[in-house]
């Protein structure tokens, strides 16, 4: 595998660190991020998909533990 050499730039980080706080992008990133994490949690409460999904292959295991 070529590996490529480059050097990052204070300009290169300051562009990227500005796409990340400032402006529009910065909010719908931090907008998809929020949800994100409502989804995750909702996914692991009582009733949830994952809990769901982890109980039941816990059961499982169970039942051919036995």
């Amino acid at each position: 595998m070529e590996r490529r050499k480059f050097l990052v730039t204070k300009e290169n980080i300051t562009s990227a660190i500005s796409q990340l706080m400032v402006g529009e992008e910065a909010n719908d990133m931090r907008n998809r991020a929020s949800a994100l994490k409502w989804m995750a949690k909702r996914a692991v409460e009582e009733g949830g998909s994952s809990h769901s999904d982890l109980k039941a292959l816990l059961d499982g295991l169970r039942l051919n533990s036995i």
